[in-house]
């Protein structure tokens, strides 16, 4: 038998208006609102789950 380490990756997406002048200060608002945390993403904005498996070990003698 072998153990593996998995990595589970799940993606959270949301679409956002902003006001602004250029996109540039679009960039920059978005980004000062969520480092603030006035954007939220939670369950609801659950897009996809990726799975990698990432090393397989042997149990008993522990390799890669």
């Amino acid at each position: 038998m072998k153990e593996y380490i998995v990595e589970i990756t799940e993606t959270l997406q949301k679409q956002v208006k902003i006001k602004a002048n250029s996109k540039e200060e679009a960039d920059r608002k978005i980004r000062e609102k969520y480092k603030r945390g006035e954007i939220i993403l939670n369950e609801n904005n659950f897009v996809k789950t990726d799975l990698l498996i990432i090393s397989e070990y042997k149990i008993n003698n522990i390799e890669r």
